[in-house]
């Protein structure tokens, strides 16, 4: 009767656990799940990264037409407080994301560059003569298009 008593306390204990092989199998399941998914998700990150950089640009350009409609057909000096453009026609400069930047700190920047000439530093170049709004950027996406061709 002791025998089997204890043979019945050890099936008890064996209920509710895990065996270390079946804990290596599910590791091993998750590790492979997690091999497979996460280069698509990062390429998913880069996408809506660049994404939102078109949607920006368009946001200002949209502005800056605005500004051209209201005010006798001259293009903004400058996309800034000095000239009126902000807060009035944008509360504030949106941010260019580049993804494919040699240089990091230019990643992500709101920065206006005025001029034609692209300097890589990141943000916006923006051309008061033509009222053209351009990512400061000569380099390429994900998709090999080159950001100034936005």
């Amino acid at each position: 009767m002791i025998n089997k008593d204890i043979h019945k306390e050890r099936k008890d204990k064996k209920k509710g656990a895990f065996t270390l092989i079946e804990l290596l199998i599910v590791l091993s399941i998750i590790g492979t799940l997690v091999t497979i998914t996460a280069p698509s998700l990062f390429s998913m990150v880069k996408a809506a990264k660049e994404s939102t950089t078109k949607a920006n640009l368009h946001s200002l350009r949209t502005a800056t037409f605005g500004y051209y409609v209201d005010n006798n057909e001259t293009w903004p000096a400058s996309l800034d407080s000095t000239s009126g453009f902000v807060p009035k026609y944008m509360k504030t400069i949106p941010t260019a994301v580049i993804n494919n930047s040699n240089h990091p700190k230019a990643n992500v920047s709101n920065m206006v560059y005025s001029g034609e000439r692209i300097n890589n530093r990141g943000g916006w170049i923006y051309n008061p003569k033509t009222g053209d709004v351009q990512v400061n950027c000569s380099e390429k996406d994900s998709q090999g298009v080159k950001y100034l061709a936005y």
